[in-house]
């Protein structure tokens, strides 16, 4: 088993003093678990990349970095994240494509 840690990490353009999202002080992130077999599949279409993102028209941003992680780091990771911001279709779509498709986000 192949342990995959998703972060999220966001930034917005924004007018406040601080130009910082209110979330920065969390954690998100998610973590997948896979096979052998299905890890060997995503990194065939990865194409080994460690880094995805996407700029909405709004000047908001998304970009998921992936940490490989064994099971005792995921169980003790998993405590901390607080999600991905209902992004969770997005990891999907790294996995089943290596990409971010417009559609989805």
């Amino acid at each position: 088993m192949k342990y995959l840690l998703f972060r999220l990490r966001t930034s917005a353009i924004t007018g406040n003093n601080s130009s910082r999202w209110s979330g920065y002080d969390k954690e998100f992130g998610a973590i997948r678990r896979l096979s052998d077999k299905d890890y060997d599949k995503f990194l065939k279409i990865s194409d080994g990349k460690t880094y995805w993102s996407h700029r909405f028209s709004d000047g908001w941003f998304i970009g998921f970095s992936l940490e490989l992680i064994d099971r005792e780091e995921a169980y003790q990771i998993k405590k901390r994240l607080d999600g991905v911001c209902g992004y969770d279709k997005v990891i999907d779509e790294i996995l089943s494509i290596g990409e971010i498709k417009d559609s989805l986000v």
